[in-house]
Protein backbone atom coordinates (compact mmCIF):
# COMPACT_ATOMS: atom_id res chain seq x y z
CA UNK A 1 0.00 0.00 0.00
CA UNK A 2 1.50 3.35 -0.91
CA UNK A 3 1.19 6.32 1.70
CA UNK A 4 0.49 9.55 0.53
CA UNK A 5 2.01 12.53 3.14
CA UNK A 6 0.44 15.75 2.54
CA UNK A 7 1.88 19.05 3.84
CA UNK A 8 -0.35 22.02 5.05
CA UNK A 9 1.34 26.04 4.38
CA UNK A 10 -0.16 28.86 6.53
CA UNK A 11 -0.73 31.99 4.00
CA UNK A 12 2.05 33.80 6.14
CA UNK A 13 4.68 30.70 5.47
CA UNK A 14 4.44 31.18 1.92
CA UNK A 15 7.03 33.13 -0.63
CA UNK A 16 4.26 33.59 -3.33
CA UNK A 17 0.64 34.48 -3.21
CA UNK A 18 -1.48 31.11 -4.11
CA UNK A 19 -4.46 31.26 -5.81
CA UNK A 20 -6.01 28.50 -3.85
CA UNK A 21 -5.44 30.63 -0.56
CA UNK A 22 -6.39 34.04 -1.93
CA UNK A 23 -9.37 32.99 -4.50
CA UNK A 24 -10.12 36.77 -4.47
CA UNK A 25 -6.74 38.72 -3.91
CA UNK A 26 -7.00 40.51 -7.82
CA UNK A 27 -3.04 40.57 -7.63
CA UNK A 28 -2.68 36.35 -6.70
CA UNK A 29 -1.28 34.18 -10.45
CA UNK A 30 -4.08 32.06 -11.45
CA UNK A 31 -1.59 30.65 -14.21
CA UNK A 32 2.19 30.53 -12.86
CA UNK A 33 3.60 29.44 -16.17
CA UNK A 34 2.38 32.58 -18.24
CA UNK A 35 1.97 34.98 -15.29
CA UNK A 36 -1.96 35.51 -15.83
CA UNK A 37 -3.31 37.02 -12.29
CA UNK A 38 -6.96 36.90 -11.60
CA UNK A 39 -7.63 40.62 -11.83
CA UNK A 40 -6.11 40.76 -15.78
CA UNK A 41 -8.34 37.67 -16.16
CA UNK A 42 -11.15 39.41 -14.91
CA UNK A 43 -10.85 42.85 -16.12
CA UNK A 44 -9.86 41.06 -19.91
CA UNK A 45 -13.21 41.18 -22.59
CA UNK A 46 -14.75 38.21 -23.85
CA UNK A 47 -12.22 37.87 -26.54
CA UNK A 48 -9.06 39.16 -24.09
CA UNK A 49 -10.10 35.87 -21.97
CA UNK A 50 -10.21 33.48 -24.67
CA UNK A 51 -6.83 34.52 -26.04
CA UNK A 52 -5.28 34.12 -22.69
CA UNK A 53 -6.77 30.45 -23.28
CA UNK A 54 -5.18 30.13 -26.46
CA UNK A 55 -1.58 31.71 -25.16
CA UNK A 56 -1.90 29.04 -22.48
CA UNK A 57 -3.20 26.48 -24.99
CA UNK A 58 -0.34 27.14 -27.12
CA UNK A 59 1.81 27.11 -24.19
CA UNK A 60 1.67 23.54 -23.70
CA UNK A 61 1.33 22.32 -26.55
CA UNK A 62 5.04 24.32 -27.39
CA UNK A 63 5.97 22.28 -23.50
CA UNK A 64 6.64 25.45 -22.70
CA UNK A 65 4.14 24.80 -19.52
CA UNK A 66 5.56 23.13 -16.29
CA UNK A 67 2.35 23.62 -14.07
CA UNK A 68 3.87 20.48 -11.81
CA UNK A 69 6.76 22.58 -10.72
CA UNK A 70 4.96 26.08 -10.83
CA UNK A 71 2.07 25.85 -9.83
CA UNK A 72 1.41 25.14 -6.00
CA UNK A 73 -1.75 23.15 -6.94
CA UNK A 74 0.97 20.91 -8.46
CA UNK A 75 -1.79 20.45 -11.62
CA UNK A 76 -2.59 22.05 -14.60
CA UNK A 77 -4.04 25.68 -14.17
CA UNK A 78 -6.43 25.51 -17.30
CA UNK A 79 -9.62 24.63 -14.72
CA UNK A 80 -8.79 27.53 -12.48
CA UNK A 81 -8.37 30.12 -15.42
CA UNK A 82 -11.72 28.81 -16.86
CA UNK A 83 -13.74 29.09 -13.55
CA UNK A 84 -12.07 32.77 -12.98
CA UNK A 85 -13.58 33.39 -16.76
CA UNK A 86 -16.88 32.30 -15.45
CA UNK A 87 -16.93 34.54 -12.75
Amino acid sequence: MKVVQHQTFRVDELREKVYQKEPNNPEVPVCYCFQHTLGSIQAATIDQRQAILEDIKAGIKAEQCVCDLRNPQGACCLGNVSDCQAA
